[in-house]
């Protein structure tokens, strides 16, 4: 009767498991569709849908066929959200890269003249300050090629040249690059961390292969970091990512690059590194970022020692970059297997 009593309990036990472990899958691909970075309100309102819709289905009934089918929905979804985010990006990047060309057609014209006519360049600029408010890139640009047009026309017909003219007209040229410099920063970077993000290491990665050059990857992946969520809060959580991020940037040289790649999981590219001296260096960085923590929560400032397992791949020539990820995850994968045996 005692054994068969402790079967049941057992029993029990698995089956809570089990559930609590169905409820934690579907809340968590319910988080990633929240967590989705906004690149277009249209298209990440559809991924986060799509993802809702999963972790509804999942929270009816899972079974092995059905987690095997959520698993590769998840995986094209967020690899489709991956593809159309970037390719709008790049399309953005050459919107605002013909907008500067337009403004420089504009300088160009006014400074062969030599002319002003300060009415009409006081309503041009006011007319720049409209369309830098507008959203829609092609209609910024289709709006400044008509305002080409019309100014054209009238420094044909001014009578004397102003240097001030053409100087205006420069400092708004000099505006829009640095608007779009700093464009092109924040779409590489992540914004927590400050440093490079999953696009801008996907970007190097594909960089390097192309080239042919030598590289190795260094996956980094923080030790039971939800517990500080879990325990403290996401604001606990944010100073520990923000923390490791900068020690991880201390620890390399200056030609290799750190992304965030998701969650608590960075990626360190180093180039000219073969997998012997990847392993040296992995083990000289770990020994920086596996340290105690310190961040204020509830009022006091806590302490909290956080360790990271790392994976380490070399590329091999003709190997693609999600050929070379994923012997690097294998890595990474073992290792936190041995630190938690």
């Amino acid at each position: 009767m005692i054994s068969l009593r402790k079967h049941i309990l057992e029993a029990d036990d698995r089956q809570r498991l089990c559930s609590e472990l169905e409820a934690s899958y579907a809340a968590a691909v319910s988080t990633i569709g929240e967590s989705l970075v906004p690149v277009s309100e249209t298209l990440t309102a559809h991924h986060r849908q799509q993802l809702r819709l999963l972790a509804d289905e999942l929270k009816d009934s899972i079974t092995l066929d059905s987690l095997h089918t959520a698993r590769t929905r998840l995986e094209q979804e967020l690899a489709t959200y991956s593809e159309k985010s970037c390719r709008m990006l790049g399309n953005q990047e050459k919107e605002v890269k013909k907008i500067l060309l337009c403004l420089s057609q504009v300088a160009a014209v006014v400074a062969s003249q030599g002319q002003s006519n300060s009415t009409r360049l006081g309503e041009f600029t006011r007319n720049l300050e409209t369309i830098s408010q507008m959203s829609d890139l092609p209609e910024i640009r289709k709006r400044l090629a008509r305002e080409i047009v019309e100014l054209r026309q009238v420094a044909i017909q001014v009578s004397k040249g102003s240097e001030e003219a053409v100087e205006k007209l420069r400092e708004e040229l000099r505006t829009f690059r640095s608007k779009l410099d700093e464009t092109e920063v924040l779409a590489n970077t992540d914004p927590l961390t400050k440093v490079a993000n999953r696009r801008a290491g996907e970007q190097r990665i594909q960089d390097l292969i192309t080239n042919k050059r030598q590289f190795s990857l260094l996956i980094f992946d923080m030790d039971r970091f939800k517990s500080v969520n879990d325990r403290w809060g996401h604001q606990a959580g944010d100073s520990v990512l923000l923390e490791f991020a900068q020690r991880l940037s201390s620890s390399v040289r200056g030609q290799d690059t750190i992304c965030r790649w998701g969650g608590d999981e960075f990626l360190a590219i180093l180039p000219d590194c073969g997998l012997a001296k990847a392993n040296e260096r992995a083990s000289q960085i770990r020994t920086q970022f596996n340290k105690e923590y310190t961040f204020k929560a509830d009022g006091s400032w806590i302490k909290v020692t956080i360790l990271a397992s790392v994976g380490v791949a070399e590329w091999k020539r003709g190997e693609t970059a999600d050929s070379i990820f994923r012997r690097a995850d294998e890595q990474l994968y073992l290792a936190k297997a041995r630190r938690t045996a």
